[in-house]
C-alpha cells in the first residue's frame, strides 16, 4: 500500500471513528428528544423533517437513540480494553521477562481464558449476577486480556534480542525493571494497534451482548437491543433496524480502517 492510500485509510477511519466518539460525547448532555419522555401518538413514525431517523414502537426519536446507544459502546468497549491493557500486559511483560514455570503459567493461563468466548463468559456472568453493561464490561474485559498478554509477550521477545536490553543488564538492572522502563516504550505503538482492533471487537461484542439481552438493560439505550426490537417490525418499519444497523457498521469500518492506518504507518507487514 503506497502512502497517499495509508493516509486515506488512516484519515477515513480516525475522522469515523473521531465523530462517534464525539456523538457519544455530547450525547451525555444533549439530545435532539429526551429519551425519558414517550410519545405514544408519534409512534412509528417514517423519517421526517421533525425525526430524521423516524420514531419507534413507543414514539422516541431513533437518532436521540442511537446518540445515546453510542455511549453505551463507547463506554463499554473502552472500558474492556482498558481491563484487558492494565491486566494483560504486565503479565506479557512478565512472562517475557521470567521464561521457564513463570512463562509456561501465564501463557497456560492465557490458552484457558481463550477457551471461554465473551458470550460464554457474559452468560456465566449474568447467571450470577445477573445482567448488565459491568457485566458486559467484566465479560470483554476478561477476553481481551490474553490478547494483550500474547501481543505483550510476542513483541517483549523480540526486544529482548535487542543489544539495548544488554546494556541494561549490565548496568544492573533487573528484568522486571528492564521491561516496564525499556520494552515496555517500545511496545507503545504495538499495543495502540491492538487497543483499536480490540476496541472495534467490543462494540461487535456489546452490540451482540445487549441483542440478546445481556448488556445494558431498560431504559439505556443500546444499539443492539434496538436491532432486537426492530427485528418484530422489519415489515412496518425497515427504518428501525436499518440505521442502528448503519452505526454499528461504520463505527466498526472506521476503527478497522484507524486501526490498519496505524498498522500500516508503522511499518508492519500485512
Amino acid at each position: 500500500m503506497n502512502s497517499a492510500a495509508r493516509n486515506v485509510s488512516l484519515g477515513a477511519g480516525a475522522l469515523i471513528t473521531a465523530l462517534f466518539v464525539a456523538m457519544a460525547a455530547i450525547a451525555r448532555f444533549w439530545t435532539p428528544y429526551d429519551l425519558r419522555i414517550l410519545h405514544i401518538a408519534d409512534k412509528l413514525r417514517a423519517p421526517n423533517a421533525q425525526h430524521w431517523f423516524g420514531t419507534d414502537q413507543l414514539g422516541r426519536d431513533v437518532l436521540s437513540m442511537i446518540m445515546a446507544g453510542a455511549q453505551t459502546s463507547v463506554g463499554v468497549a473502552l472500558l474492556s480494553v482498558i481491563i484487558g491493557v492494565c491486566i494483560g500486559v504486565p503479565l506479557g511483560l512478565l512472562g517475557a521477562a521470567r521464561p521457564g514455570a513463570t512463562d509456561e503459567i501465564v501463557t497456560r493461563g492465557n490458552d484457558l481464558i481463550f477457551a471461554f468466548p465473551a458470550l460464554l463468559l457474559a452468560i456465566l456472568i449474568t447467571a450470577v449476577f445477573g445482567p448488565g453493561a459491568i457485566n458486559a464490561i467484566i465479560a470483554i474485559g476478561i477476553f481481551n486480556i490474553p490478547v494483550f498478554a500474547r501481543v505483550t509477550r510476542a513483541g517483549a521477545l523480540q526486544q529482548w534480542t535487542k543489544d539495548y536490553t544488554l546494556a541494561a543488564r549490565v548496568a544492573g538492572k533487573g528484568p522486571l525493571r528492564i521491561s516496564w522502563q525499556h520494552i515496555l516504550p517500545n511496545l507503545t505503538g504495538l499495543l495502540v494497534v491492538q487497543g483499536t482492533i480490540q476496541f472495534s471487537l467490543g462494540v461487535i461484542a456489546e452490540a451482540g451482548l445487549s441483542y440478546v439481552g445481556l448488556s445494558a438493560q431498560p431504559p439505556t439505550p443500546s444499539w443492539g437491543r434496538m436491532l432486537n426490537e426492530a427485528q418484530t417490525l422489519t415489515a412496518l418499519a425497515p427504518y428501525l433496524a436499518l440505521f442502528p444497523g448503519i452505526a454499528v457498521l461504520l463505527f466498526v469500518l472506521g476503527l478497522n480502517l484507524l486501526g490498519e492506518g496505524l498498522r500500516r504507518r508503522a511499518g508492519r507487514p500485512a
